[in-house]
């Protein structure tokens, strides 16, 4: 006797038309799946046989499949057996999206605290994309899904955000990267919060195909403070490679010479030579080194004073120089609490305890009289007393 003799077969596949939807649950004649029926798995699909709640098969191959006990054994275990294997069952087919989901959104939930070894403590944030998929349909169905008829993007995105804003927060300040440096170790941190993010995920059956950190933003005072301290390095390596290229250009102007030397016959030749050389090389030295003269010429311009960012009312300004902030402190706009800050300095700090600023707000008067000085010392005895 043939399994449901003379029933229609059914076609089992993926109806919804939303590409939103990460899971669909086949729904026909209350779940009854009858012998014969055609399952059928189209390209970046996966079905899943679940049987009071849990997954018993998943197809993950494209194509169709006729449903028999003769052909999948594991039916045989959901099938009713007082019926002879011949009743419907009440076996759920899902369908789950194995396509990939790009450009999804993530950002720290808050700020990060991050402590800087230039700024001190500073508040940060992050924001990003990531692309992502399902890689093993039955870990997401138990984990995730359950007995939900249908799931979405936006039901797991959230999630995902939950541990990549976790993950961000507690791996960018255990690298201790001056914030500084920070952008230029994106691609560094991005693959330092993949791992244990893929890890976490994995209990989910989710993966993370790419992690992108778009921008990382900072306060306004401390972009100003990091805009400053830029400049400062640029110059620092314009010197830098300035004295490289004098350096080699003195090696090679030594060299030459030298060669030049052997081809001349005795000692003076050789020496003329090398001492041409050398000479090559200092006029190459003062031309590219203005601060670098030899004695007798003009001396170097006098450094620039140093320049400070005040804290007025509550705001920041500046930079100021000290004799600014000297006309600033005698019109009280600036006291000895008032907060300054300047290139170098690990935090804001009051002005009274910078010395070159200290001498600011010293008396401009005499100190006060000792004790008993209000009244004059006594004439001197005349000659002779």
């Amino acid at each position: 006797m043939g399994w449901f003799k003379g029933q229609f077969i059914d076609i089992i596949q993926w109806e919804d038309k939303n590409p939103d939807h990460l899971v669909w649950r086949f729904e026909r004649h209350n779940a009854e799946i009858k012998s014969g029926a055609k399952l059928i798995v189209n390209p970046g699909e996966a079905a899943i046989f679940v049987n009071k709640g849990k997954p018993e098969h998943v197809f993950y191959e494209p194509g169709t499949y006729e449903l028999s006990t003769s052909n999948y054994p594991f039916l045989s275990t959901i099938l009713g057996l007082p019926y002879g294997l011949e009743s419907p069952h009440k076996a759920y087919v899902y369908f789950v999206s194995q396509a990939l989901f790009l450009g999804m959104k993530w950002g720290t939930k808050g700020k990060i605290d991050f402590n800087d070894a230039d700024l001190g403590p500073v508040s940060i944030g992050a924001y990003g994309t990531y692309d992502f998929c399902i890689k093993k349909s039955e870990h997401f169905f138990e984990k995730i899904v359950a007995s939900m008829p249908e799931f979405s993007t936006a039901s797991v995105s959230d999630q995902i955000r939950t541990i990549i804003s976790s993950s961000v927060s507690t791996i960018i300040p255990k690298s201790q990267v001056p914030l500084m440096q920070i952008e230029e170790n994106k691609d560094e941190f991005q693959k330092m919060i993949l791992g244990p993010l893929q890890e976490e995920l994995d209990l989910y059956g989710l993966e993370i195909k790419k992690f992108i950190i778009a921008d990382i933003s900072f306060p306004p005072e401390i972009e100003e403070a990091l805009g400053e301290l830029r400049k400062a390095n640029v110059e620092v390596m314009k010197m830098k490679k300035m004295k490289d290229v004098v350096g080699t250009y003195q090696q090679i102007a030594a060299a030459d010479a030298m060669k030049e030397a052997a081809k001349n016959q005795g000692m003076a030749g050789g020496a003329m030579g090398m001492g041409a050389g050398f000479a090559m090389g200092n006029q190459m030295t003062n031309a590219m080194q203005p601060g670098m003269q030899s004695p007798g010429a003009a001396p170097p311009p006098v450094p620039a004073a140093s320049s400070y960012f005040v804290a007025i009312d509550g705001n920041q300004h500046g930079p100021y120089t000290p004799q600014q902030i000297q006309e600033y402190v005698g019109s009280n706009r600036i006291s000895k609490s008032s907060l300054v800050w300047k290139q170098g300095m690990a935090q804001w700090i009051a002005a009274e305890q910078v010395p070159e600023l200290a001498a600011l707000f010293a008396p401009a008067g005499p100190p006060p009289l000792p004790p008993g000085g209000s009244t004059p010392p006594p004439p001197p005895p005349p000659p002779g007393a």
